[in-house]
């Protein structure tokens, strides 16, 4: 059993107080024994708090009426204990949210939640809660939640299906203009999706491609949890002269290989290529480019990614094809008229099977046959 935060407040008394502790408890027919998790911020440094603004905040702050759900808890691991919502207060007169809910009483403290946590339990023993002592400090995990969020609420309602679908419905808010309000709204967040931010690509395709030969790169994606993603939603558009469309292509569990074949060249500003990589469900409203960088980002290979705020397209040049004899021109006057004597010349326009232009290099043999006698 697990318990997370709730309030240990008098209930007459002229302040609350509120907790964000974890409790696990190892229960049989006769005995329960209770241990208080240690926990840590992302980095495992000591959480800290910012009742006033919680987004700032390196773990959940304290909060009552929080919603929470197990994930991944199976015989062999002990799974993740997922967080959302709940309310806190702020200032030296805040009551008990509780009381003044049921009341109906306004209460200019109250505030509600609506951030999303996990804590990966997988360190937790089953000697730490056979003794009540646990040494291993678990960290707190922050969840971002692309699209719209949920309004920020207390006691809601929330599930996870078997494939990491998290539901909440339900639950109550307050503001200062329409005081406390019962909601009846359902969210659905995909736990096990690719996140934007957790998605990088690799590949030589990502920067040159010659006409007419194929070329790929590879897109790889994780999930909320850093665990390859089960699922993702990619979209690849290259814009340029000739815009591609190509589908990519799952190869393992979360890696994924895109492969195209352009025909017309181009390379510049003004005449190259834009590769976009989107990811996210729905229409192009709900999709992101993603935004992890592979610090070798040509080589095939997914190393270790940052991630930037201001995610870009990758600039792709393609350069013609070889040259094609049935393809290339020639033109000029010589060619069909001369003089003894006198010197003659025409151009030949080396161009590829798709009608670019060669860049030079060529070797090129002119035989002038003499007409039978």
């Amino acid at each position: 059993m697990l318990m997370f935060g709730g309030e240990r407040t008098d209930i007459d008394a002229p302040v609350a107080q509120l907790s964000a502790d974890v409790y696990a408890a190892q229960l049989t027919p006769t005995t329960g024994v209770f241990a208080k998790l240690p926990v840590s911020d992302a980095f495992g440094s000591e959480c800290s708090y910012s009742v006033a603004a919680p987004e700032t905040s390196t773990c959940p702050v304290p909060r009552r009426d929080a919603s929470i759900a197990m994930t991944d808890n199976k015989g062999v691991s002990n799974g993740r204990l997922i967080v959302f919502g709940g309310v806190t207060g702020i200032g030296a007169s805040f009551e008990s949210p509780a009381m003044r809910y049921l009341r109906r009483s306004p209460n200019a403290g109250v505030k509600p939640l609506n951030d999303l946590w996990y804590l990966d339990l997988s360190g937790l023993t089953e000697a730490c809660l056979l003794e009540g002592a646990c040494a291993t400090v678990i960290p707190w995990r922050f969840i971002e939640v692309p699209g719209e969020r949920p309004l920020a609420r207390w006691g809601a309602a929330m599930t996870i299906d078997e494939s990491g679908m998290l539901f909440v419905t339900g639950g109550a808010s307050y503001n200062s203009d329409s005081g406390y309000t019962e909601l009846d709204e359902l969210f659905v967040f995909r736990l096990r999706d690719a996140f934007y931010k957790k998605c990088s690509a690799t590949g030589e395709g990502l920067r040159s491609a010659i006409a007419g030969v194929p070329a790929n790169f590879y897109v790889q994606c994780q999930d909320t949890f850093g665990d390859p993603a089960q699922s993702a939603s990619l979209r690849v558009e290259i814009a340029g002269p000739v815009s591609m469309l190509p589908t990519p292509i799952q190869v393992a569990p979360g890696k994924f290989l895109v492969t195209y074949t352009p025909i017309r060249a181009g390379s510049g500003v003004s005449n190259g290529y834009k590769i976009y990589i989107y990811v996210g469900r729905g229409s192009e409203d709900f999709q992101e480019l993603i935004a992890g960088v592979d610090p070798s980002p040509y080589d095939n290979v997914h190393d270790p990614y940052t991630v930037t705020e201001s995610p870009v397209p990758w600039d792709l040049s393609v350069a013609p094809g070889g040259t094609s004899p049935s393809v290339s021109k020639a033109s000029g006057e010589a060619l069909t008229l001369s003089s003894a004597g006198t010197v003659g010349s025409f151009t030949l326009t080396a161009q590829d099977a798709f009608g670019n232009r060669r860049p030079g290099g060529d070797a090129i043999s002119v035989s002038p046959i003499a007409p039978p006698a």
